[in-house]
């Protein structure tokens, strides 16, 4: 379940948090762990989307250990449903 934050942003009962913070990024944040996520918008199935390069999870801000795959993908799909949430898509690269 998610609540708002403010208007470009929303908290999950899962422990994370989706903040656009300008019109090119936003931040996926776990805690203290942060992804700075550069993105474009766009109109993909006649709705807004956005898509995010194919390396842009990777890693976190403050580390240079790279993320697991299943990480990753957890950290995906939770962006996929807050941005749904929001009525936003997240198109697949």
């Amino acid at each position: 379940m998610f609540e708002w934050l403010n208007k470009q942003g929303v908290k999950s009962d899962q422990g994370f948090e989706v903040q656009f913070t300008g019109r090119f990024t936003l931040e996926y944040r776990e805690g203290i762990r942060k992804i700075t996520v550069t993105m474009e918008d766009g109109n993909f199935g006649g709705g807004p989307s956005i898509s995010m390069p194919g390396n842009a999870l990777e890693r976190w801000d403050n580390s240079a250990a790279p993320i697991s795959h299943e990480k990753r993908i957890e950290i995906r799909e939770n962006l996929k449903a807050a941005l749904a949430f929001q009525d936003i898509s997240l198109e697949s690269n």
